[in-house]
């Protein structure tokens, strides 16, 4: 029986220090998906793709990358006895995002199990154009236009350890809100399809699957 691995979840914060007063906003670019396809010898697998276990005949792994930079303006800077305490403000955010797709199917690949793994992929795609914008605005709100405060060895290092923690939590806000709900509804198709095992249309598994995630997460209003 074909199965599928899935693997996403990459986070890298960077902070780019600018003493500069600007309006406080959120600067959000999303790079175009990038997409590899590529075969392999299920004898000879190559190293550096996933690990298929069991009865695994194939694997797509998508991996939503979110990179912040952040202009901050030191407000205060205070030298104690056992090193510096900086207050900081953020000015502004860029916040830079990449989704990274990986199609791996063995050699004489059937067309099912091809359609399977490509249905994988129009997923991640799919969250990438309707999540990624919106949850990587929300989660830099998380930081911009606030203050925050750290200590150091120096008013430099001081202000790094304000706003790294605070980035951190923005950047891995932003994957709660797309890499993790991609990976669910990634898994309500496999279940769907078995894999791609059984005749279920590809087009049809992946509207059941949105539907069932949006319906099992479902926000119960208050009654009136």
């Amino acid at each position: 029986m074909p199965t599928t691995q899935h693997h996403l979840v990459a986070l890298t914060a960077m902070l780019i220090a600018c003493a500069t007063t600007v309006q406080a906003n959120v600067t959000v670019k999303r790079l175009p998906p990038e997409v590899q396809h590529k075969t392999f010898d299920p004898a000879k697998p190559p190293p550096e793709m996933p690990h298929l276990t069991g009865e695994e005949a194939a694997a797509t792994t998508s991996v939503f990358r979110v990179q912040v930079g952040g202009d901050y303006e030191p407000i205060s800077r205070k030298k104690g006895d056992d090193g510096w305490t900086t207050l900081i403000a953020v000015h502004g955010l860029t916040i830079t995002l990449r989704l990274q797709v990986t199609i791996w199917v063995p050699q004489g690949v059937t067309e099912k199990l091809k359609a399977h793994e490509e249905g994988h992929r129009r997923i991640s795609e799919m969250v990438y154009q309707d999540r990624a914008i919106k949850e990587a605005k929300a989660a830099g709100a998380m930081a911009d236009g606030k203050r925050f405060s750290g200590e150091g060895k120096d008013w430099k290092t001081a202000a790094a350890n304000a706003v790294n923690p605070v980035l951190d939590k923005l950047g891995k806000a932003y994957l709660h809100n797309t890499a993790d709900v991609e990976n669910e509804i990634n898994n309500i198709y496999d279940e769907l399809t078995r894999h791609g095992s059984n005749d279920k249309p590809e087009d049809e598994a992946i509207k059941e699957a949105f539907a069932r995630y949006e319906k099992e997460h479902a926000t119960t209003q208050p009654s009136k």
